[in-house]
């Protein structure tokens, strides 16, 4: 397993955006997204991450958010105070901004990623991401005796 922490406020990916010069019609990141990519490629890159060039792989990610002033109280967090971020930005895209960024720099490409696993939560400490990476072990784990023949394997 292979643990990073990428710190800021989590970025989601914009819609593109597009523009016209003559009859040419170019695509492009606005420039909130372009740059919470920006920042994530930085920070990873200074955390020497391992390389994964064939998957299949999964993917645990907590996007952690400040907790805004109304969930305090003078004697310190409300006890009623939620724990999850249940407001914009959206999961989707937040996942989408961060596979994007690692492209290349974690994986070959986020294909690779099979199984994702993310959470929006609050936090009192710093704001960030934090990410897991596992490798799927794609021998099969026989625990136990065989199933006898005509039987088949539980589902997940």
């Amino acid at each position: 397993m292979e643990r990073y922490v990428i710190k800021g406020i989590p970025t989601a990916q914009g819609r593109p955006r597009f523009f016209r010069r003559g009859k040419f019609v170019g695509v492009y990141d606005p420039d909130k997204s372009a740059q919470g990519k920006n920042n994530t490629r930085a920070q990873l890159v200074n955390q020497a991450p391992v390389y994964y060039e064939e998957g299949p792989l999964a993917l645990i990610l907590y996007f952690l958010f400040p907790r805004p002033k109304s969930h305090y109280t003078k004697k310190g967090l409300r006890p009623n105070a939620p724990i999850f971020h249940c407001s914009r930005p959206d999961l989707d895209n937040l996942t989408k901004n961060f596979m994007d960024a690692a492209t290349g720099i974690l994986w070959k490409d986020d294909s690779l990623v099979s199984r994702k696993k993310t959470t929006k939560k609050y936090t009192s400490e710093e704001p960030g991401i934090e990410v897991r990476i596992y490798r799927i072990c794609t021998e099969p784990l026989i625990i136990g005796p065989a199933p006898l023949q005509g039987q088949s394997d539980p589902p997940d």
